[in-house]
């Protein structure tokens, strides 16, 4: 997540949990800190989250292997370049599907 989207919402990071991140274009960037337990919502429940702050990114917030294993998330993918996303929330057996 990007530090202008952080400072608008206004929750304390951990900076003493810092990270080098490697960008698409081999560029390495420090991480200014943890955002714990961020909660998401999707509709129903709150989901908890670890996010890591970036000083500048292209994106509000980057969703990778971590959201995707805790989540134990599963993709559709159609012929028209569609895609649906499957979060299965293994506390409460709930099952949210999501266009992307």
């Amino acid at each position: 997540m990007p530090r202008r989207i952080w400072e608008s919402i206004g929750l304390p990071i951990r900076s003493d949990h810092l990270m080098n991140m490697t960008s698409v274009n081999t560029q390495t960037d420090t991480t200014l800190g943890v955002l714990e337990n961020l909660r998401l919502n999707f509709g129903a429940d709150d989901v908890c989250v670890q996010v890591q702050i970036l000083p500048r990114a292209n994106f509000d917030m980057l969703l990778g292997r971590p959201f995707h294993c805790l989540m134990s998330a599963t993709t559709d993918d159609f012929p028209d370049g569609s895609q649906n996303i499957t979060l299965h929330d293994l506390n409460t057996g709930k099952e949210y599907k999501l266009p992307t």
